[in-house]
């Protein structure tokens, strides 16, 4: 998302509504109409990170394009200062009509519980993303990558695989990183297959969704370290929201290395080479279906779990992937095509292993 695109759409579309007025500076009966305003409060320093939270804004603002409904953009600089916002938008719509906060994080569940809506206005709402938290004042909804992480790790079955995640016990990334290893298990033991599967956290708190740096340095160090003799083809399946920023530049800067990024969220394959393909969310579809509902008066559930089968969850194959050392090895996911191959092999396997995995 370009961002000085995202300033100018926000400028314009936090105006609110404007009613003409007549010569007597009141204003026309005619064009009054009851006050309507959605607000996202997403993560800190969330904007930029070409992931979920530039997908979530982008999906915001399309709204508002569709709509002409009003919106707000909330980007704390810490936690301390996202409370603050959040209890401020509390207290200022406790009373008001057709005002929407949306809560872009499982990251502040806490934080919600600990203070829950009490919206008295007709037609005002609070909607949590990334949970599934069961609260009268607040819907919420949760993505499960189960479904889509077995996809991929089935896809690079017989690759070296890391899974590099924001931190332990994140239930957002539990299923992720699950169905990633489940997936790259599918494939009983035989020759040529390496069933290496590492996993690694960047931080043991939620601070790991934004360490970018931190992420960088550890990956390059990693990837330094085992890929000097550029025969280490290992593929890193990032579970960092906006320190996955950090991993991409880290695998750019290493030019000669053959380990390969699985892209996340959106597609991502034209910030690196080694991106041979993406999972990703289209959390900017699910946030436009909900407010949809909104605005035409239909309720939304308390709670609501959707996956690979209801289109939240995909992959992108990349057009333009080709492995920067394709010519020298000849297993894994070095070959364009047979990820071509095994995108279509394992999508109806992924699908039933997600259906299997919502009924445990």
């Amino acid at each position: 998302m370009n961002l000085k695109t995202l300033a100018t759409a926000l400028l314009t579309a936090t105006v609110g509504l404007t009613a003409c007025s007549s010569d007597d500076g009141e204003p026309s009966a005619a064009v009054l109409r009851p006050a309507a305003e959605v607000t996202l409060l997403i993560t800190p320093n969330g904007i930029g990170d070409n992931g979920y939270n530039d997908c979530i804004v982008d999906g915001l603002f399309r709204f508002y394009e569709q709509t002409g409904v009003p919106v707000k953009l909330l980007q704390p600089n810490d936690s301390a200062e996202a409370v603050s916002m959040y209890k401020s938008w509390l207290s200022d719509h406790q009373v008001a009509d057709s005002a929407v906060l949306v809560v872009g994080s499982s990251a502040y569940e806490q934080m919600v519980t600990s203070q829950l809506p009490r919206l008295t206005g007709t037609g005002s709402r609070v909607l949590l993303m990334e949970s599934l938290l069961s609260q009268e004042g607040v819907s919420s909804v949760f993505i499960n990558r189960y479904g889509v992480s077995y996809w991929a790790g089935a896809m690079l079955h017989d690759c070296p695989v890391m899974v590099y995640a924001a931190a332990p016990g994140i239930p957002v990334l539990e299923p992720a990183i699950e169905g990633f290893l489940d997936g790259h298990d599918c494939q009983l033991p035989h020759e040529g297959r390496d069933s290496v599967a590492m996993v690694y956290y960047l931080t043991d708190t939620e601070s790991g969704f934004a360490s970018a740096e931190t992420a960088y340095k550890f990956m390059f160090n990693y990837i330094y370290e085992f890929d000097g003799d550029l025969l280490f083809d290992v593929t890193v399946f990032p579970l960092l929201g906006g320190s996955g920023s950090g991993v991409i530049r880290a695998i750019n800067d290493i030019r000669l290395t053959t380990s390969m990024l699985v892209g996340m969220d959106v597609d991502q394959s034209a910030l690196s080479q080694h991106i041979p393909f993406s999972v990703v969310t289209r959390i900017d579809r699910v946030l436009s279906d909900y407010l949809t509902d909104w605005r035409e008066g239909r309720d939304w559930p308390r709670t609501q779990e959707l996956g690979l089968k209801d289109g939240a969850t995909d992959i992108v194959l990349s057009t333009t992937y080709v492995h920067p050392f394709a010519a020298y090895i000849n297993n894994g996911t070095a070959d364009a095509q047979q990820i071509k191959e095994r995108y279509d092999l394992y999508r109806e396997e992924a699908l039933r292993k997600e259906a299997e995995y919502e009924k445990r």
